[in-house]
């Protein structure tokens, strides 16, 4: 995921996999934040394959979450479990420049912005 979440904005959090192995694999990929599991979902892939897996996320909290993305049991167990962190900002601040001003405020170009 780019940046940060922000509070009931929808999210897309992307996975990379590499199937690294010489045989065709089908991993499981578990998603779960703040120690619930909130989704999962499989990709095929062939020997030196690259995959993506994508969870879309809809972020009800502000504050930090603890994530963590887990695979199926593989012969390689220590990659197996991947743990981040996500700041979910309860809203975007943003600065809104009026390129013409006007004297009246609804006829400003940033008036239907308010």
């Amino acid at each position: 995921m780019e940046g940060e979440g922000v509070v009931g904005v929808p999210a897309r959090l992307e996975i990379t996999l590499s199937n690294l192995s010489d045989q065709a694999e089908t991993p499981l990929i578990q998603l779960t934040l703040s120690g619930i599991k909130v989704d999962q979902k499989s990709v095929s892939l062939k020997p030196g394959e690259e995959g993506k897996v994508y969870f879309e996320l809809f972020l009800t909290k502000p504050g930090w979450i603890d994530g963590e993305v887990r695979l199926s049991e593989d012969k390689l167990p220590l990659d197996d479990v991947f743990y981040f962190s996500l700041n979910v900002r309860e809203k975007v601040k943003v600065l809104v420049v009026d390129g013409d001003p006007k004297t009246s405020l609804k006829a400003a170009e940033s008036f239907l912005l308010g």
